[in-house]
């Protein structure tokens, strides 16, 4: 296969990928904190216990790849009321006001204390689901739409220990896809080729 024609083939699975993933649900929160859900547009409201409350915090160092939350921290060995709540929230892009738009992305939380409740997700003040310690993706493919607001909130009882849930992205379906159709061209333009010259 001549060069010119691999870097050609390279540059046509590139396009695919690169083009297909920009119109594939613009809208939807993947858990990659950029472009429209860069931390710059997500806001952070502590509340529940003004005595530990504030120590609760929201880390974008990670950012795009990760956002950690973590909860409120005390002296208590033992949980203790009211509970500490921080909630990190942003609208949800789409094209028009109602468009329906999915909400999905990986994570892991820490929780000392199992109180119920402890990490969950909301949409626009109502409860949509939990995120207990031993899940690893949310995923909700409709029910949020654009102009609503996406809220992930942590709970904690003020212990020591603070409750910690990580965000992370999860792959687009379609751009694993869209990667088996650009080596599909690869290997037939190649094929192809080994075939012309025999």
């Amino acid at each position: 296969m001549k060069a010119g024609r691999h870097i050609q083939c390279l540059i046509i699975g590139i396009s695919l990928l690169s083009s297909v993933a920009a119109f594939a649900g613009s809208g939807n929160f993947t858990g990659s904190f950029s472009g429209f859900y860069a931390p710059a547009n997500w806001v952070t409201v502590k509340s529940g216990n003004p005595a530990y409350q504030n120590s609760a915090s929201v880390s974008t160092a990670g950012a795009p790849t990760t956002v950690v939350i973590s909860g409120a921290v005390g002296p208590n060995t033992a949980t203790t009321t009211p509970f500490s709540v921080i909630n990190y929230s942003t609208t949800v892009q789409g094209g028009s006001v109602g468009e329906s738009e999915s909400i999905s992305f990986s994570y892991t939380f820490f929780d000392p204390a199992v109180i119920a409740h402890d990490a969950e997700v909301l949409d626009n003040g109502v409860f949509v689901a939990d995120l207990p310690a031993s899940g690893s993706q949310f995923n909700m493919p409709t029910g949020f739409v654009a102009g609503d607001t996406l809220e992930i909130q942590v709970t904690s009882g003020n212990l020591t220990a603070p409750d910690v849930l990580t965000i992370a992205p999860v792959p687009e379906p379609s751009t694993m896809a869209l990667a088996g159709i650009g080596g599909i061209i690869l290997l037939w333009q190649s094929r192809r080729n080994k075939f012309s010259r025999n």
